[in-house]
C-alpha cells in the first residue's frame, strides 16, 4: 500500500537508529573493558564520537543513494506509462478522424465533445462551432426523438441502429443510419453517448424506387417462400387474376394451379426448391371468377433468403391462338389429304417426314414407312447405287440453296416397290421460320413424247443458264425495291419519340431487313464470281488503317456476345500495300462474321503477319510464278463450337453448312465462306481451317499484294472531304411511290429541298424550270429510264447550265456490272437499294464534296 519513495525514506531512519544503538551499547561497552585511565577514557571517547559521525555519514550516503535510484526509476515507469497512454489517445483519434463514418460525442448536458471530420463533411459544420454547444443537427419536429435516445442510452440500453432524419447547415435534410451507445468513466458512470451516422438517403431511394418498379410492373411479379406460400405480390396479380393482395398474400400458389399442370407444376418447384432456375413454365391459374388465365413463369431461386423471385406474363391470348393454328392445321390437312396430287412434308434438318398424304404413297408406289426418312425415300426409289447417289446429291444441293427456280425436278425415273418404272415431278419449297420443306409429286409416266420432254428440258435448262444473271439481277431489283421501303420508313420511323415497344418493333424490322439484304448481296456476289464478272480494283491502301477500322467495328457486335475481341499486325508488315482493300476487308467480314455467330464464350482474335511458305503448306498463286511483292497471312482464331472432321473438306463450298443443326440454332446461308475462298483465290491466295470439336476453330488465308513504287502518306479515302452542312436543291426521281416518300423524307430530314419527279421526262422537263444542285436518279422507271434521261442531261439536250449537274443512280441493280453501266452513262456516284439514311447523307456528301474539290 506503499510507494515505492515511502518505503525508503521509512527505512533510512530505521537503519540509522539501529546502527546507532548498537554502536553506543556495544562501544562504552568496549572503551569501559578495554581503558582504566580517564585521560585514555576520554581520548577513546572523542574518537567514538567522531568515528561515529563518519561512519554513520557514509551509511546515511549509501542510503540516500539508493533512494534517489528507486525514485529515478518510479519516476521513469510513470513517464513510460503516460507517453503509452498519449500515444494510444493519440491513434485513437487518428481513428476517429479517418473514420468513413460521421462520430461525434455528447456529454450528460448533451452538448458536443468530440466531432470528426467525417461528421464535419456529413452535416456542414465545423468542428469549433459544435464543440461544447447543443447538437445542432436534429430538426425541431424530431427533438422528442432525440430525447427517447438519449434517456435510452443514459437508462444503460443495449446499443441501437436508427433510421433517423437530422439536418444540415444548409436546412436540407438527410436520412441517416445512426448507432448510439452510451460511454462511461471506467467506474460504472455514464459520462456521454457515442454517435455514429452514415448517409443512407441514396439507398432508401433505391429502395423507394425498387419498390415503384416492383408495384407499376405490367409484368406479374412474386415472392414466395419455399414451401410455395405467397410472401408478396405486385398489383398486376390483381389485375390479371381478380384476387386482391390480402387475398393472395399467405397463399400458396398451389390452390391457384389447374388440376392438370397440377404436376407438372410440382416438379419444377422442386428444381426451384433444388437451387435451378425455371423459364418459360406455363400453366393455368384459376381467376376470381373461376375461370383460368394462361401464365408464363421465370423463376429464380435465392438460397440465403429461402425464396423464390417470379416474373409471369399472361399468355392466354397466345394460347388461344394456337388452339385457333391447330384447328387450321388439322383443317389443312383434312385437305391435303383429298388432293390428287402426292403432297410430303420433311423436317430440314433431320429429313424426316412428318406428313404424306395418301396420294403420295400411290405416285411413289411405297408405302408411307419406306419414305419416312432419307435413306428410305432414296434407296426405295432409286434402287441402282450410282443413280440414287447422283440424284441424291442434286437434289439435296439444290434444297440447301434455298433458290427456288431450283427446286423443281421433272421425269425423275423411280422405280416402284414392285419394280415398275415410272417418271415423276417433284417440286419443293421451304417454309420461311418452320424447318419444314413441303414437296409434291406429280406422275408424268404417260408423257407422250420422250423426245419433247427432253428437247423442252434442255432448251429450259439451256435458258436458265442463259438467263442466270438477268434472272438474279432481276431478282436482286425486285427484292431490294421493297426492302428500300422498308429500310427507310424504319429508319425514320426510329427518329421520332416512339413509345418502346413500338421503337422495338421497327427496330427489329430494321434488322431483319438487313440480314434478308445480305442474303441477297452474297448470292448476287456468288453470281457475280461464277459469271467471271468480278473484277479487282487495284489501289495503295494503309493495311492497318484497314484492319483497325474493321476490327473495332465488329469488336461491338463481340461485346454484346460478352467475347473478347483482339488484333494484331505485325512489326514486319509495311504500312502501304497495293491491292485491292475493298476484295480484303469482304474476306475478313465473312470470316470475322462467322467467328463472332458461332462463338458463345471465350473470344476471337485476329493477326496479320508475313507469310514464308512451308514446302508442304497452302500454295501461294502469285508468289510460286515468281511474285516478288508481300504475302500476307491471316488468321482468325475462335474458341467457338469447332467444325466436325467430316465437315472440313466441304466447309468451302457454296451452300455448304458445317451440320444441319446449325442452321437451326445459327443461322447463315452458307455463302459467306465460298464467297472467301474465291475471293481469296482472286487475290492469289488460298484459305484454310483447322478446327476441333468443341474448342474453336482457326480460319488462316493468304493474300499477295504488290509494293507502292514510293512511299509517301495520302488520305485513306480517295475522295475529298465529305461535306452535307448547307442545304441542297435535291430533284429525286423515282417511279415506286413508296421509295419515293421514304427517300424524299430521309432527304427533307437532313434540311434538303426536294422536289419530286416520277420518270425520266418529268425529271427533263422539271430541270429546264428550276435550279437544282443535284439529280437522285432512278434506274428502271416507266416511260423513260434513268440512263436515257441521264444521257439527255449530258449530251445538253436539256435548257439551262444542267450539263454537269451531279448525278446519283439510286437502284436495286447491284450488280458489278450494273455500276460501270450506270458510270458509264454519266452518273457521278452510285447508291444501291436498300440504303440507310447515313449511307444517303454520305454519298450525298461526298459527291458534293468532290465537284467542289474538283
Amino acid at each position: 500500500m506503499f510507494k515505492p519513495g515511502n518505503r525508503y525514506v521509512l527505512l533510512i531512519p530505521a537503519v540509522y537508529f539501529l546502527a546507532a544503538g548498537a554502536w553506543i551499547l556495544f562501544s562504552d561497552l568496549a572503551v569501559t573493558a578495554l581503558f582504566r585511565d580517564p585521560q585514555s577514557i576520554a581520548d577513546m571517547q572523542t574518537f567514538k564520537g567522531w568515528f561515529f559521525v563518519m561512519a554513520t555519514s557514509l551509511l546515511l550516503y549509501a542510503l540516500l543513494r539508493r533512494v534517489e535510484a528507486g525514485q529515478r526509476g518510479h519516476t521513469d515507469s510513470l513517464f513510460a506509462a503516460r507517453r503509452e497512454i498519449a500515444a494510444a489517445g493519440d491513434r485513437l483519434a487518428s481513428v476517429v478522424n479517418a473514420a468513413p463514418l460521421a462520430i461525434y460525442l455528447l456529454d450528460r448536458e448533451g452538448r458536443v465533445s468530440l466531432w470528426n471530420p467525417a461528421a464535419e463533411r456529413l452535416f456542414g459544420w465545423k468542428e469549433a462551432e459544435v464543440m461544447g454547444r447543443p447538437l445542432p443537427t436534429v430538426p425541431e419536429q424530431h427533438k422528442a426523438e432525440f430525447e427517447a435516445i438519449l434517456a435510452r442510452a443514459f437508462a444503460k440500453a443495449p446499443p441501437a441502429n436508427l433510421d433517423v432524419v437530422r439536418m444540415r447547415r444548409d436546412g436540407s435534410l438527410l436520412e441517416v443510419s445512426l448507432h448510439a451507445a452510451p460511454i462511461d468513466d471506467g467506474h460504472g458512470e455514464l459520462t456521454g453517448v457515442l454517435f455514429m451516422a452514415s448517409d443512407v438517403t441514396a439507398a432508401r431511394e433505391l429502395a423507394r424506387e425498387r419498390d415503384r418498379l416492383f408495384n407499376h410492373s405490367m409484368d406479374l411479379l412474386s415472392i414466395t417462400d419455399y414451401a410455395g406460400v405467397l410472401q408478396q405480390v405486385n398489383p398486376a396479380w390483381t389485375r390479371t387474376l381478380g384476387y386482391s393482395s390480402q387475398a393472395l398474400v399467405g397463399r400458396p400458389v398451389v390452390e391457384l394451379v389447374h388440376p392438370d399442370d397440377l404436376s407438372a407444376f410440382l416438379a419444377m418447384g422442386e428444381r426451384l426448391v433444388e437451387g435451378s432456375p425455371v423459364r418459360n413454365f406455363e400453366a393455368r391459374y384459376r381467376t376470381k371468377d373461376g375461370s383460368y388465365a394462361w401464365l408464363s413463369f421465370a423463376s429464380h431461386p435465392l438460397p440465403e433468403q429461402q425464396r423464390i423471385f417470379s416474373v409471369a406474363r399472361d399468355i392466354s391470348d397466345r394460347k388461344l391462338a394456337e388452339e385457333e393454328l391447330l384447328k387450321r392445321r388439322r383443317f389443312m390437312e383434312v385437305v391435303l389429304t383429298s388432293l390428287p396430287i402426292g403432297v410430303s412434308v420433311r423436317l430440314l434438318d433431320s429429313g424426316l417426314a412428318t406428313f404424306q398424304n395418301p396420294r403420295y404413297s400411290e405416285i411413289l408406289g411405297w408405302p408411307p414407312e419406306a419414305l419416312a426418312t432419307l435413306d428410305g425415300y432414296f434407296g426405295s426409289l432409286f434402287p441402282d447405287p450410282r443413280e440414287r447417289t447422283a440424284i441424291r446429291e442434286r437434289i439435296l444441293s439444290d434444297v440447301q440453296s434455298g433458290e427456288p427456280g431450283r427446286m423443281s425436278w421433272k421425269d425423275l425415273p423411280i422405280t416402284t416397290a414392285k419394280g415398275e418404272r415410272r417418271h415423276v415431278t417433284i417440286a419443293s419449297f421451304p417454309v420461311p421460320g418452320h424447318n419444314v420443306l413441303v414437296a409434291t409429286v406429280l406422275d408424268t409416266t404417260f408423257r407422250t413424247l420422250a423426245e419433247q420432254s427432253m428437247a423442252e428440258a434442255k432448251k429450259q435448262a439451256e435458258q436458265a443458264n442463259q438467263a442466270k444473271t438477268q434472272f438474279l439481277a432481276n431478282m436482286s431489283h425486285e427484292l431490294r425495291t421493297p426492302l428500300n421501303a422498308i429500310f427507310g420508313m424504319s429508319q425514320l420511323a426510329q427518329t421520332t419519340s416512339l413509345p418502346p415497344d413500338q421503337a422495338e418493333c421497327w427496330d427489329i424490322t430494321f434488322q431483319s431487313a438487313k440480314k434478308l439484304l445480305s442474303i441477297v448481296d452474297n448470292l448476287i456476289e456468288l453470281a457475280n464470281m461464277e459469271s467471271g464478272a468480278v473484277q479487282l480494283t487495284v489501289k495503295e491502301f494503309d493495311i492497318r488503317s484497314l484492319v483497325d477500322s474493321l476490327c473495332r467495328t465488329h469488336e461491338v457486335q463481340a461485346r454484346l456476345k460478352n467475347l473478347n475481341f483482339t488484333w494484331r499486325v505485325a512489326d514486319d508488315v509495311g504500312d502501304i500495300l497495293v491491292g485491292d482493300p475493298f476484295r480484303l476487308r469482304q474476306i475478313l467480314v465473312n470470316l470475322l462474321v462467322n467467328a463472332i455467330r458461332f462463338t458463345m464464350r471465350g473470344g476471337i482474335t485476329l493477326t496479320v503477319e508475313r507469310y514464308e511458305a512451308p514446302p508442304d503448306g497452302p500454295r501461294r498463286v502469285f508468289v510460286d510464278q515468281g511474285f516478288a511483292g508481300e504475302c500476307l497471312l491471316f488468321r482468325i482464331a475462335d474458341t467457338g463450337i469447332g467444325i466436325p472432321a467430316d465437315k472440313l473438306a466441304s466447309i468451302f463450298d457454296s451452300f455448304a453448312l458445317a451440320e444441319d443443326y446449325l442452321t437451326k440454332k445459327y443461322g447463315g446461308t452458307g455463302l459467306g465462306l465460298s464467297i472467301a475462298k474465291q475471293l481469296t483465290e482472286l487475290l492469289g491466295g488460298s484459305v484454310w481451317v483447322e478446327s476441333t470439336p468443341g474448342q474453336g476453330s482457326v480460319f488462316s488465308f493468304t493474300a499477295a499484294f504488290w509494293l507502292p513504287t514510293c512511299r509517301v502518306s495520302f488520305p485513306t479515302d480517295d475522295a475529298p472531304p465529305q461535306d452535307t452542312a448547307a442545304p441542297l436543291r435535291v430533284l429525286l426521281v423515282e417511279d415506286d411511290t413508296s421509295n419515293r416518300l421514304s427517300a424524299a423524307t430521309m432527304l427533307r430530314h437532313m434540311g434538303h429541298a426536294v422536289t419530286e419527279a416520277e420518270n425520266g421526262q418529268e425529271a427533263l422537263r422539271a430541270l429546264a424550270s428550276d435550279p437544282f444542285d443535284m439529280v437522285l436518279m432512278d434506274i428502271q422507271m416507266p416511260v423513260m429510264d434513268g440512263l436515257t434521261a441521264t444521257r439527255h442531261i449530258r449530251h445538253g439536250e436539256v435548257p439551262g447550265p444542267v450539263k454537269n449537274i451531279p448525278i446519283v443512280a439510286l437502284t436495286a441493280y447491284a450488280m458489278e456490272s450494273d455500276r460501270e453501266r450506270f458510270l458509264t452513262a454519266g452518273m457521278d456516284d452510285f447508291l444501291a437499294k436498300p440504303f440507310e439514311m447515313q449511307a444517303l447523307a454520305d454519298t450525298v456528301g461526298r459527291v458534293m464534296a468532290k465537284r467542289r474539290f474538283n
